[in-house]
């Protein structure tokens, strides 16, 4: 066998964790009576790979054949996505119906959904037909590699690999980069071999046609021979790199926890190993927290606090001026970019984005640095404030607000007038009454939603998406209160005696010509109120109406009611003071319901009426930050716990307006 084909081991086997990775393939033939579409999705052919943070690079070669490649998830229906969209549905358009290994190559046919179900996937089959996407990539997990250094560049052939899914990719701008969408463990076996890169040579000279890409073989298995000997030069450098990787990952982690450039350089001269390092920062920053305090400047804050709040007041400031206003910590960050803001922050931190690609400088933006995903939420939290406060919630004047611990289910309980004082005579006994009680049960629910803030969004500089879908929320969680407080009313619900909350055994409801909205069915609502008995039936409670709930579309017929600018020929039509005092509600939610019937309500501090509340220290709606898991940049989820529940029929009056 030719010394070439020789390989020897360097070094035991390691395991280490590989992200998924993806290569170009060109296109097949085209079915469109089956929707279907073959794709060669590899030939196996050496792609530069490069480490950004070491700087190192390598030539990547893929063995093809039965034995290197994983199939299963091919051929079990993969899913074929829009440009690697792996964080939601929406990025699925068409799955692998078959996947087989032909020789050297990787091929699958591709089924489209049926016409009409799917526009994206009608629209891609038709750029694919018409040759203006010509291109698949796939997205692949290796779980074994050998290590090939003999080179001037080093060469690792995954000989396990699974694909996971099947791409249509506009161009390969970039067919070495990467992603980090998520880790898999692999085995890294040293081998030292001067093995062609291309396995498509068969012999030095020979290089592939034209046009073609070139496809791997299966690695030879090396026949016995006797140990060649030792390769000191190849050992050195690999020591070399290995050090060289250590030194930086110590530095890059106790730069990101904040500790001086002194502090690493000693523990790098000490020989340091990575898989020790967590203790020794922790170990230095208790140090630092128990020694000299460190000086902050006359604002109370640290120079990483201040430039985060600087930018995320510039990027509220070109949201909204208005509402916020630019300060001298932010005035530095205004008018740049989103990419200019993520490249100076890492500039910042100590890393290098020299020569970095868009993709690439936005993903260290959002993922090796903590400063832009704390300054998201920062930004996000405030404009979620914002369109909170912004909605106005109308049901607050005649509710009662009760936050709860906890989410179990809750009683509001009411207690009856119980029995009339007696007179006590002098050296009298004081006689024991009693109080009925009556109890309605309701409890906190929660509502939410995930936004995801993609590199995509920083690339396109689309900073607007930090703040106007926040404040979109913000403004959704406060109709959200409204929705379910209205709904109340208008639901007319069973209360805990078995009767609607409004109904004649209440007292509360006026039906016929005499509910229409007028000063006549105005006094019965008044009336009511004023003869309304308590849970005991004994004592009369003497409410006073003070709010009118009426639909958008009575509001001008109220208006005319309670404020007429006609002096009244007769006495009788006079609108006496009281009802002109009355605070109206307009809500439009009461129109999908009915446009004639209006309500009435008693000031919640005389009798309580409907009780809304939310999770006790958590007014409001809140959010919450991560590293996107479903998507390739940021999550916040933003979330909400509130509850609702009429607890007494007694405050509330009703007219069906007809």
């Amino acid at each position: 066998m030719p010394a070439r084909a020789r390989a020897r081991a360097r070094e035991p086997e390691t395991r280490v964790e590989l992200p998924v990775e993806y290569r170009l393939a060109p296109l097949g033939n085209v079915n469109e009576d089956a929707r279907t579409v073959d794709v060669t999705w590899t030939t196996g052919a050496a792609v530069r790979r490069r480490d950004w943070f070491t700087g190192e690079e390598w030539d990547e070669v893929l063995v093809v054949n039965a034995e290197a490649v994983d199939m299963s998830r091919l051929q079990n229906g993969a899913p074929v996505l829009d440009a690697h969209r792996r964080w939601s549905l929406d990025g699925v358009i068409g799955v692998v119906e078959r996947a087989w290994i032909e020789g050297d190559k990787g091929k699958a046919t591709i089924r489209f959904p049926a016409k009409g179900l799917r526009a994206e996937s009608d629209e891609i089959l038709g750029l694919i037909r018409d040759r203006i996407i010509q291109n698949v990539s796939v997205g692949y997990a290796t779980s074994k590699a050998e290590w090939d250094r003999k080179g001037e560049v080093p060469i690792r052939r995954a000989v396990r690999w699974q694909p996971h899914e099947i791409s249509f990719v506009p161009v390969g701008a970039d067919a070495g980069a990467g992603t980090r969408a998520g880790l898999h463990a692999c085995e890294i076996s040293e081998k030292e071999t001067t093995m062609p890169l291309d396995n498509n040579r068969d012999s030095p000279g020979t290089d592939p046609a034209p046009g073609t890409q070139a496809t791997p073989q299966p690695t030879p298995q090396p026949a016995p021979a006797t140990p060649a000997a030792v390769d000191e030069a190849a050992i050195r450098g690999a020591a070399v790199a290995a050090e060289r990787t250590r030194a930086a990952t110590i530095r890059s982690r106790m730069r990101a926890a904040g500790l001086p450039d002194d502090v690493a350089d000693r523990h790098v001269a000490s020989g340091l190993t990575v898989e020790n390092l967590n203790p020794v920062i922790t170990d230095e920053l208790a140090a630092r927290g128990t020694g000299q305090p460190i000086r902050t400047p006359p604002n109370g804050l640290d120079e990483t606090e201040t430039v985060r709040a600087g930018v995320a007041e510039a990027i509220l400031n070109r949201y909204n001026a208005t509402l916020f206003p630019l300060t001298d910590k932010g005035r530095p960050w205004r008018g740049m970019r989103g990419m200019e803001i993520g490249r100076e922050l890492l500039h910042i931190k100590g890393e290098i984005t020299r020569g970095l690609a868009p993709m690439q400088l936005a993903e260290r933006a959002l993922h090796t640095t903590s400063d832009f995903p704390l300054i998201i939420a920062n930004v996000a939290n405030k404009t979620l404030q914002a369109g909170y406060a912004a909605e106005v919630r109308t049901f607050l004047p005649f509710c009662t607000r009760n936050d709860l611990p906890d989410f179990k289910l809750t009683q509001s309980t009411m207690l009856g007038e119980g029995s009339d004082l007696d007179l006590v005579p002098e050296s009298g006994e004081f006689t024991s009454g009693t109080v009925g009680e009556g109890a309605e049960s309701w409890q906190l629910l929660t509502y939410g939603k995930i936004i995801g803030f993609t590199r995509q969004l920083l690339i396109n500089d689309d900073m607007g998406a930090f703040t106007r879908v926040p404040y979109m929320f913000g403004q959704a969680g406060a109709r959200k209160e409204n929705d379910i407080v209205w709904g109340i009313l208008t639901a007319n619900a069973n209360m805990s005696d078995g009767v609607a909350l409004f109904a004649a055994g209440h007292t509360n409801l006026q039906t016929g010509g005499g509910s229409v909205l007028a000063l006549a069915s105005l006094a019965t609502m008044r009336t009511n109120l004023r003869k309304m008995k308590g849970l005991d039936s004994k004592q009369t409670l003497n409410l006073v109406l003070r709010y009118i709930m009426i639909p958008a579309i009575l509001e001008t017929a109220l208006e005319q009611i309670l404020s007429p600018l006609l002096y009244a020929s007769q006495t009788s039509n006079t609108v006496p003071a009281f009802y002109r005092g009355l605070q109206p509600i307009v809500e439009a939610r009461l129109d999908a319901s009915s446009t004639t019937a209006f309500y009435g309500a008693c000031d919640p501090g005389q009798m309580p009426t409907i009780d809304y509340g939310y999770l006790q220290g958590q007014e409001g709606v809140f959010l919450e930050t991560k590293e996107g898991w479903r998507v390739d940049g940021v999550e916040v989820k933003v979330r909400h716990d509130f509850g609702a529940k009429a607890v007494n029929h007694r405050g509330l009056q009703k007219s069906n307006g007809v």
